[in-house]
């Protein structure tokens, strides 16, 4: 299954323009990190690291931030 995931994304990048090989899209959506800044007892925000041209590209592409919204909705920060 995952490898037919990977395959329909290869696919929009593709009709998006973005050409790439499976390993060079894994490796472009692994290097996505979150980080959660605690500024206090009751005070913590979360952000997704700095993206390259490319990773935003892909967020873009693939609406990851509603797929950061839902994930948010769902993880209290405290």
């Amino acid at each position: 299954m995952s490898l037919v995931l990977l395959r329909v994304m290869l696919m929009k990048c593709e009709r998006a323009g973005l050409q790439m090989s499976a390993p060079v899209l894994k490796q472009e959506l692994a290097d996505l990190k979150e980080v959660v800044m605690i500024c206090g007892p009751d005070n913590a925000a979360r952000e997704i690291t700095h993206r390259s041209t490319v990773q935003d590209n892909l967020w873009k592409l693939f609406e990851l931030d509603k797929m950061q919204k839902q994930i948010y909705l769902h993880k209290p920060l405290y």
